[in-house]
């Protein structure tokens, strides 16, 4: 779990100085620097939500849907359970209370800042 964690502050704290400097071009003003710890915290408590939450199921029941509706080269034959097992066979977990928890931090270090 510690390395999760680390792995997602360092990945998103990148994403941040990445939103820095390409929105806000670089200017370092706590209020852009509460707005970039902002978004980036909302997509991460989200995601990490979405995850701890494992609503990934949804998700797929929805991909399922629209590929046997939708596309000529899926196998219309295979089964929900057959393509679900595949699926979650297939990706990679992501660890979500690390991303919930960075999250959380960074949407109050946001506040902290937008008080400031």
């Amino acid at each position: 779990m510690i390395k999760g964690f680390v792995t997602n502050l360092i990945f998103s704290a990148s994403i941040v100085a990445i939103f820095l400097y390409t929105y806000f071009d670089g200017d370092m003003k706590t209020q852009n620097i509460s707005d970039a710890l902002f978004v980036i915290g909302l997509f991460m408590f989200f995601m990490g939500l979405i995850s701890m939450t494992k609503a990934r199921e949804v998700f797929i029941g929805f991909k399922y849907t629209f590929k046997t509706r939708f596309s000529r080269k899926f196998d219309k034959s295979k089964s929900y359970y057959d393509y679900s097992a595949e699926q979650k066979k297939n990706s990679t977990e992501v660890l979500g209370i690390p991303m919930f928890i960075i999250g959380v931090l960074y949407i109050a270090v946001s506040y902290y800042l937008a008080l400031a």
